[in-house]
């Protein structure tokens, strides 16, 4: 059973939000990721709607550590590692985006304020300021609202794209929350 340091069990819990915990998911999606990336430690959560990424020194785990790790357990969860969806093409700002800094506390109220768990958020960035109730995108508004918690404290830069595009939450650590936009109004 692998041992994880604690500086990695900090990062496990910051991306903990994104962890899918619905049964129907595959288990490697009910897992967080931890692998060493060059001169890194990444940890990784996703449950296709949201992906949370936390970065730490390298020399914190072996060249070559890739494994699952089980958020109850924070041990090794005895998945293949190679059944976690390939998420590195979203860590790169991509295309056009709006980029506000706001305060994640200050980002917190003005989530709260706006909308019940519910409804879809829209967001947006106007004259350098996060916006809400405006804006191109639509987002879940719980997972908005655990974005920016999981930014905090401090300063959370907010990047916003077009409306199909996933919402970039960064943290001033580096930490990053990536929330997809929710369809609003559409008809099946």
């Amino acid at each position: 059973m692998t041992t994880i340091p604690p500086a990695i069990v900090d990062a496990v819990q910051r991306v903990l939000p994104a962890v899918s915990t619905d049964r129907k998911h595959p288990a490697a999606l009910r897992c967080v990721l931890v692998e060493r990336a060059g001169d890194v430690v990444r940890v990784v959560a996703t449950d296709k709607h949201r992906l949370t990424v936390c970065e730490r020194p390298g020399d914190l785990l072996p060249p070559g550590t890739r494994l699952l790790v089980d958020p109850a357990t924070m041990t090794d969860a005895g998945v293949d590692a190679d059944d976690f969806p390939a998420y590195e093409r979203f860590l790169a700002a991509v295309g056009d985006v709006d980029a506000a800094t706001i305060d994640a506390a200050a980002l917190v109220d003005l989530i709260e304020g706006a909308t019940d768990d519910d409804a879809p958020l829209r967001m947006g960035v106007v004259d350098g300021e996060v916006v809400i109730g405006e804006g191109p995108v639509h987002l879940d508004a719980r997972f908005a609202h655990d974005a920016a918690v999981a930014a905090g404290p401090g300063a959370v830069t907010v990047e916003v794209g077009g409306e199909t595009a996933p919402v970039a939450f960064r943290s001033a650590t580096g930490d990053l929350t990536l929330v997809m936009p929710v369809r609003v109004g559409a008809k099946r």
